[in-house]
């Protein structure tokens, strides 16, 4: 199990939504090859026969009736991604596998469709009208996918930026090494343009910063993507992170798909600890903690939540591509769950010292504000969150929820759409009331 889990074996053993089982090759009016679509040789085909056929992979997953607007341009912002590097076969080779990108979209759609939402909103339920530069960090990000789409789909001028974090990175002043995710397609430098009908090719399809003039690929993305090496595990640099990338100025978006084990609690923690800087936090949680927690009789504490790490912690490990160690993947769906309830309750969206599971009520008048019928309303400075079920994992797979938090003021199209996937009871059996903190 790793760090980088988003560019590993996810979780998801048994029936995971992995399409690469749906060919090309099976659709007889497709003139396009499976290995034409491929990673690896996906430069046969025009632009526009590339878009047509991701969009026709995409569409066969049944969220697209659901998003219908993040599957239809998702295709393009693909495209976008295969023309900026079409002048180096061998960096997009090794960044697209249709399969794994295909995964990793879906995985990723209610997120994106919830920053989308929140960033291209101007209103607020408060009435107001904001123009905020948002900065955006993807935690434990993997080569960045999610950050990748971002990049395109969101208006550069609300974001300041978006942070890549992951432990797999190397430094920024060194060379990536065997070991490391590699970081050409961010920081690269471009291959030399000579040809002027290429330029004159690139302008037309309005990449930023394409020309022969651009030395990087990191001038090439609408939005500026940075890698920072993080790991959430290590308090020190946990501590850290606020320092350098949180601000008043530009409020922060938590991003948090496919973290295993007690990553988890440190992408809360990251949003609990940081109420005047961080505005939104989106959890995926991925596979449950280990053994190691529970033979260390470890309390695991959230805000004001706490539970005991028997409640969730399991045998079994990935090595080399397998399950091992543990009972059958598809037999842990209840304790699954069991682990996102108590994730939910631990977030803090809320002034209300007294809130746990109950997703983030208006504030409380004082005492004499109660005793005084006169006195002021008092400002409601409340959040939101809420635990939702999104079914992107497809023939058996499990492992479904999201956890979303929004602290105020809150946008009112991202809570209309997320309503119709929350879950009705998020209350975990066997809760304890504990100040003990855990070490995990």
């Amino acid at each position: 199990m790793t760090v980088s889990s988003k560019d590993h074996h996810d979780e998801t053993a048994e029936g995971s939504n992995d399409m690469s089982s749906v060919h090309d090759s099976n659709n007889k009016d497709s003139p396009i090859t499976h290995n034409q679509t491929n990673g690896n040789s996906s430069t046969a085909m025009s632009d526009d026969e590339f878009c047509a056929f991701m969009e026709g992979q995409l569409q066969q997953h049944p969220l697209s009736k659901d998003y219908p607007d993040i599957f239809a341009k998702a295709p393009q912002c693909m495209t976008q991604w295969r023309r900026r590097f079409q002048d180096n076969p061998p960096l997009w080779r090794r960044l697209f596998d249709r399969d794994r990108v295909t995964k990793e979209f879906i995985e990723a759609v209610p997120v994106l469709d919830a920053v989308v939402r929140l960033i291209e909103s101007q209103t607020t339920t408060s009435g107001t009208t904001t123009e905020k530069k948002y900065t955006i960090v993807d935690l434990c990000s993997g080569k960045g996918y999610l950050s990748m789409l971002l990049s395109e789909l969101l208006t550069p001028s609300k974001v300041s930026r978006i942070v890549l974090m992951d432990k797999a990175f190397p430094m920024r002043n060194q060379q990536p090494q065997s070991h490391h995710i590699n970081w050409e397609h961010i920081y690269g430098d471009r291959p030399t343009i000579v040809n002027k009908q290429q330029q004159e090719k690139e302008k037309e399809t309005n990449i930023k910063g394409t020309t022969s003039t651009s030395s990087t690929y990191y001038e090439t993305w609408p939005i500026s993507l940075d890698t920072s090496k993080q790991d959430l595990k290590a308090s020190r640099q946990l501590a850290n992170i606020p320092h350098h990338y949180f601000s008043t100025e530009h409020p922060a978006i938590i991003l948090a798909i496919h973290l295993c084990g007690t990553l988890s609690l440190r992408a809360v923690q990251l949003f609990n600890d940081n109420p005047d800087t961080v505005h939104f936090l989106a959890l995926k949680p991925c596979c449950l903690p280990g053994m190691v927690h529970v033979k260390r009789h470890e309390i695991f504490r959230l805000g004001h939540h706490s539970f005991d790490s028997n409640e969730v912690c399991i045998h079994g490990k990935w090595k080399q591509n397998k399950w091992v160690g543990g009972p059958p993947r598809s037999h842990l769906q209840d304790k699954f769950q069991v682990w996102s309830n108590h994730l939910y309750c631990g977030i803090v969206e809320t002034d209300d010292k007294n809130d746990d599971c109950g997703g983030g009520g208006n504030a409380k008048p004082t005492k004499e504000e109660d005793d005084d019928e006169n006195a002021p309303a008092a400002p409601d400075r409340s959040g939101r969150k809420i635990h939702c079920r999104i079914m992107v994992q497809q023939g058996g797979g499990f492992q479904n929820d999201f956890l979303f938090a929004q602290r105020h003021p809150t946008t009112d199209t991202v809570w209309e759409h997320l309503k119709r996937y929350q879950v009705q009871d998020t209350e975990p059996t066997g809760t304890k009331n504990t100040e003990s903190l855990s070490k995990a």
